[in-house]
């Protein structure tokens, strides 16, 4: 059976003797082997496909143990629902060993293996009419009444500039004694560079090696490769965590137009299992949470005044929506890193009171009761941990208690 990662300290981790699975049959075996409910969804009736060299993120996706285990576990709980068509589970598994897709859907499978394991209740892939984009759209779940109706998707944490020098380092390694330059705009959102880069690495990689220069149209982006000079290239980049936060302080408004108009909306960013490409993977001195309070902050804050486009920040929005407008459609913002080298699940959640449809403290709660929640309203904000939420209702028992001892004396008297 999966295991189930908080059993396990973050100083057991440890790497795993990789099991080497190089084909997207050898991986469906893994995952029946450890739910068997997924014997019965006909996943081995789906297309074959090798894992090579060229298909590096899926190869990595299923051959890291923890997460082969948190599909497991999420699958195996679909498959045993009586409300879900077997076809999701099918597209999952399709999508996760697909180069283009791999991390994102690792990082929504990862998503909602937290959220099961902590008890939180909801239908996942819902398709929804009432969105910023103004037509119906494939969201990634949507919550219970009890959790507030939120609906909500699940992206990749990462950021550009760690995304393009995997990509060159990529190209780089597959042509022979070659420099490759990536010219054109920056800032796009993780999914995009997957699907329009990474996706199509080999048909760069030709194009590349036959003297061509590639232009990736969705991205703006030019590749071009050179011969290499004589001698040895290096280069050093450093990663600064405020500086790369004020670099990236509208990133959540990459997918507002998947944002809800007619109910509460939650963005939730993970870090996937086994990919590279994020210096904060590890959390260095707090960064991963640092970064992220900080574009929280900036969002909630000056975002929610901000008349200018929002279609600036994706290109599916509108043209008459302006960044207030999409900042009021988002009522909470989370994150979510599973153990790793040195440090515990992080887990929190920034809650927009200034929404258009807020969720109360209690839904959020009752989501995961273990998550640090940061109430956002304006350029205030106050966080709530477990502590701080033990500490008030035990100030509220107290008070309770002294009401009813005080009605008491009254009536002795």
């Amino acid at each position: 059976m999966a295991h189930d990662p908080r059993r396990v300290l973050p100083s057991e981790w440890r790497a795993d003797s990789p099991p080497r699975v190089r084909s997207r049959q050898a991986y469906i075996t893994e995952l029946i082997r450890r739910a068997p409910p997924l014997s019965a969804i006909g996943l081995t009736d789906l297309p074959d496909l090798d894992f090579d060299r060229d298909r590096i993120d899926t190869y990595n996706a299923v051959n890291t143990p923890r997460l082969t285990d948190a599909v497991a576990r999420v699958l195996g709980s679909f498959a045993e629902r009586g409300d879900l068509d077997a076809r999701v589970i099918r597209t999952f598994v399709t999508n996760l060993t697909s180069e283009g897709t791999a991390v994102g859907y690792a990082a929504q499978l990862q998503g909602y293996d937290w959220l099961i394991r902590e008890g939180a209740n909801f239908v996942p892939e819902i398709e929804h009419a009432g969105t910023l984009r103004r037509r119906q759209i494939a969201l990634d779940g949507q919550f219970i009444p009890r959790h507030g109706g939120a609906f909500f998707d699940i992206k990749s944490y990462a950021f550009e500039p760690q995304l393009r020098a995997v990509a060159k380092r990529r190209l780089e390694g597959r042509l022979d004694n070659a420099t490759v330059t990536i010219d054109g705009p920056g800032n796009h959102a993780p999914d995009a560079i997957q699907q329009h880069f990474f996706g199509s690495l080999r048909e760069h990689i030709e194009k590349l090696s036959r003297g061509e220069i590639v232009r990736i149209t969705e991205l703006g982006w030019t590749l071009r490769a050179q011969p290499r000079l004589s001698g040895v290239a290096t280069s050093t980049a450093e990663y600064d965590p405020g500086s790369l936060a004020h670099a990236n302080r509208m990133m959540p408004l990459w997918f507002s137009s998947q944002f809800t108009t007619d109910a509460p909306y939650i963005l939730m960013l993970v870090i996937p299992y086994g990919f590279g490409g994020n210096p904060f993977g590890i959390d260095v001195f707090g960064s991963t949470v640092d970064m992220f309070d900080r574009i929280a902050a900036h969002v909630f804050g000056a975002g929610r005044l901000d008349t200018s486009l929002a279609r600036d920040h994706d290109r599916e929005m509108p043209p008459d929506v302006s960044v207030r407008d999409a900042v009021a459609c988002l009522s909470g913002l989370a994150l979510i890193s599973e153990p790793g080298d040195g440090h515990r699940t992080t887990a929190r959640i920034h809650v927009n009171q200034a929404a258009r449809h807020p969720l109360t403290l209690e839904q959020v709660q009752s989501i995961s009761p273990t998550w640090t929640v940061i109430v956002q309203n304006g350029h205030k904000q106050q966080q709530i941990g477990r502590y701080a939420r033990w500490a008030f209702w035990a100030a509220a028992a107290g008070l309770i208690v002294a009401m009813v001892a005080w009605v008491a004396r009254r009536a002795a008297s």
